[in-house]
């Protein structure tokens, strides 16, 4: 039976706009968390082993000035482990469990030849791109990162870079540069060994953010800055003594050709060489930032220099960077990881190691060729990505 016209409910027609209003709102809402689920999905697909991942070919054919040497690390049976008490239990992101990595078996970059000094481990003929580590939060990822950067010692094994072992639990001290900037973290050096005149020491560098410098100076003047306050650590470190300021004029002049090799590299132009930080655009910032991880990568080699009577770099060449991207790119958009792809695979292919830990293993399918999975701190899988 019909209700009677009186007693129906109605709706004042001033609520009908606020009644459309959230409709709509809840329509867009549902459209953009299916959008959201669909793309995690498509990333999540394209970490798959099996998938092909094209790779952008090298854009320029540019000969840096200075001769390379290409870098490799090996990571042999390496473990870490960190306390468990309530309070991380509770509130840290730190592991809730005995070893945060155990027994890590790893290698990266081109080895000379099949063994080094440290380590058994074969050259991989995929590591001409980038290396992903991938896995969940708490995995591994970022504690190897760091034993690699040598800013912590692992409690059993050992990391080597370019042939020699990083004996970090007999240095008189372990942790950050202090001096360096917040967005790039290195490492505390080793002791430099007078005995051994080649400049091999190449410090890996993890890169987690842009750049944050005023516009006191330019891209390109920014780069040398860097480095000649990264050589300026190492030897304050190192308790080396400072040379006389003709050498220094030689310093300032190798890193300046380092820095236009590494800009052109990295595909950035004159004309943004000459910019001010600020005028960048987002790609153009992280290729700056890369820029100057990898004048600071290769700072200490500069610093070991300035200690002996020969030009060592210029007779032997120089290894180039090694940098560890920690979610580098995690929060950024796709296409301008795109971009930065190119001068990236650059770097790779004249000698640097770039390995990434991300959670978004789909926006490096321009430049990445392996994936290695971790799982409750241990390799659950090391592949290969077919690439044409």
């Amino acid at each position: 039976q019909r209700m009677p016209p009186s007693q129906r409910t109605r709706i004042a027609p001033g609520k009908w706009g606020l009644i459309s209003a959230t409709l709509l709102y809840l329509v867009i809402s549902a459209a953009t968390t299916n959008f959201a689920l669909q793309q995690e999905h498509n990333d999540n697909a394209s970490s798959s082993s099996s998938a092909i991942t094209k790779i952008a070919s090298v854009v320029t054919a540019f000969e840096p000035a200075i001769p390379t040497r290409a870098s490799y690390v090996s990571v042999d049976n390496v473990s870490q482990t960190y306390p468990v008490t309530l309070m991380n239990k509770l509130f840290s992101s730190v592991p809730k469990r005995e070893y945060a990595i155990q027994n890590i078996n790893l290698s990266f970059g081109h080895m000379p030849t099949l063994t080094s000094r440290t380590s058994s481990s074969i050259a991989r003929d995929d590591d001409d791109g980038v290396t992903l580590l991938v896995g969940r939060s708490a995995s591994g990822k970022s504690t190897l990162l760091r034993l690699i950067a040598g800013m912590e010692p692992p409690i059993d094994g050992c990391v080597g870079i370019n042939g020699h072992e990083q004996d970090n639990n007999n240095a008189p001290a372990v942790g950050v540069l202090p001096g360096t900037p917040p967005w790039v973290k290195m490492g505390i050096p080793p002791p430099l060994d007078f005995s051994d005149k080649e400049c091999y020491r190449v410090q890996p560098v993890i890169l987690q953010g842009k750049p944050d410098f005023d516009d006191t100076l330019s891209i390109l003047e920014r780069i040398v800055q860097v480095g000649l306050d990264t050589v300026h650590l190492c030897s304050k470190e190192w308790k080396c003594v400072e040379k006389a300021s003709t050498d220094k004029e030689t310093t300032n002049t190798l890193l300046q050709t380092l820095a236009g090799d590494f800009a052109s590299l990295l595909t950035l132009s004159n004309e943004q060489c000459c910019l001010p930080p600020s005028e960048l655009s987002p790609s153009g910032e992280y290729l700056f930032g890369i820029a100057c991880a990898c004048i600071i990568s290769i700072a200490p080699s500069i610093a070991i220099q300035n200690t002996n009577d020969d030009d060592c770099i210029a007779k032997n060449g120089i290894h180039y960077p090694i940098l560890l991207f920690d979610e580098l790119f995690d929060t950024e958009h796709p296409s301008t990881v795109e971009i930065c792809s190119k001068g990236v695979l650059n770097l790779i292919s004249a000698g640097a190691v770039v390995i990434s830990a991300t959670h978004r293993p789909g926006y490096f399918s321009g430049m990445a060729t392996r994936t290695v999975t971790l799982s409750g701190g241990k390799v659950l899988m090391d592949k290969g990505m077919l690439h044409q």
